[in-house]
């Protein structure tokens, strides 16, 4: 998610330097053990707003004693608005196929006191109200507890494939003279088991749910007021049997020349493809996204349909070799909206005091979970077709 800030800022310069348009050197690079540090702390760039998220995106392979498969996400927030800190969880669990009913969870909570503790490859995230982050940054294995009232989780996310990656030397977007910094780091294909307790209350009966199936998991960093960042973002995660693929898109505002960053990762174990990890970037990309649904209580149009297509030529000794993706909806029906998130609802008091009167932004997120179908080609002849859930994930920033 995203912690907003809308004080108003004057930015005559509309420059951004983009991660990897040059088609010289890495286009990626795999990321290192410090790298995994988290939060992370940008001495050169360090604003007074910046927040730190990690999100581990994950699908359950198994049904439970009813037949029902589980998704949902674990994602740990760390912000500072102008001196004024804030950390928080959120966590959300749904049944896939039963996306509308009382058998989902959202819990967002603060987290109390953290601190953190690094002991050689070892660091440790951990707060005073029942909040536990351990990673491991050499095997970048990495395990989330919590013991809250609400809920009891423990889950653990182990690199199996052995793919994470940073686009360009280092992942990060410039934005201005100042060169505020976004920046990302994907795991785009790990793999999560655990257990999750959920207690009764009055719209859930208790219940445990065992967690072993592939996920995803993004460490990003943003050095500047979100509204100022992006207009729009939009996240797809999709893990079939043997292949895993991340998308992250976003458009900058007209203050930074209204670009468009597209990227895309495809991880692939059954060894059909020339290489095992494949980046694909902008123009090797395309998104699909009819937002033609209007959404009564944010105003926002949000989409009804999300396909993409992905397409690389890759120089090998005897040739070229081209890959093609594509990724569609089993479905006809329109997206199976699982979430709506009001940003400005859940944000601290203090933000909210600091917004002042620009509070008419009305930053929403928009989740969907449906099923897709994965087909993909080499030199024109199909190696790969699979059929899994996918999470699809439209964020909505500014006034509208």
């Amino acid at each position: 998610m995203l912690l907003i800030n809308t004080l108003s800022e004057k930015l005559p310069f509309k420059s951004v330097t983009k991660l990897a348009r040059s088609k010289e050197g890495n286009l990626f690079t795999l990321l290192a053990p410090t790298d995994l540090y988290w939060p992370c702390v940008f001495d050169r760039s360090h604003s007074k707003v910046h927040a730190n998220t990690l999100t581990v995106y994950f699908s359950n392979q198994h049904k439970d004693g009813l037949g029902k498969v589980y998704a949902g996400f674990v994602q740990l927030l760390e912000s500072s608005v102008f001196g004024v800190h804030s950390a928080q969880l959120n966590v959300r669990i749904y049944n896939i196929g039963e996306c509308v009913g009382g058998d989902n969870l959202w819990i967002t909570a603060k987290l109390e006191k953290p601190q953190k503790k690094i002991n050689g490859s070892e660091l440790t995230y951990i707060t005073e109200n029942g909040v536990k982050l351990s990673i491991n940054t050499e095997t970048q294995a990495y395990s989330i507890d919590v013991a809250l009232p609400e809920l009891k989780l423990s889950l653990t996310v182990v690199n199996a494939a052995q793919v994470s990656y940073k686009v360009g030397t280092n992942g990060e977007t410039y934005f201005g003279p100042q060169k505020r910094v976004v920046r990302h780091y994907f795991i785009p294909r790990c793999i999560c088991s655990g257990n999750i307790n959920i207690p009764a209350t009055t719209k859930l009966t208790a219940k445990q749910i065992s967690l072993e199936g592939h996920g995803q998991l993004i460490d990003a960093y943003q050095g500047l007021k979100p509204y100022l960042a992006a207009n729009t973002w939009r996240f797809f995660n999709l893990q079939t049997a043997t292949v895993g693929i991340n998308l992250m898109e976003y458009q900058t505002p007209s203050k930074y020349g209204s670009e468009t960053v597209t990227i895309a990762g495809l991880v692939d174990e059954n060894t059909k493809l020339a290489e095992k990890f494949m980046l694909f970037l902008d123009e090797d990309i395309s998104v699909t996204t009819p937002c033609n649904k209007k959404d009564p209580q944010s105003k926002w149009s949000y989409p009804a349909d999300f396909s993409m297509k992905m397409k690389k030529s890759i120089a090998k000794k005897d040739g070229t070799t081209t890959i093609e993706v594509a990724v569609e909806r089993t479905s006809t029906a329109d997206l199976t909206l699982v979430n709506k998130y009001d940003v400005m609802g859940e944000v601290p008091d203090i933000v909210k005091a600091l917004a002042g009167p620009l509070l008419k932004i009305k930053p929403y997120i928009f989740q969907f979970e449906d099923m897709y179908r994965v087909r993909i080609s080499v030199d024109g002849v199909q190696v790969v077709e699979e059929v899994a859930s996918g999470s699809f994930e439209a964020s909505f920033i500014g006034s509208n």
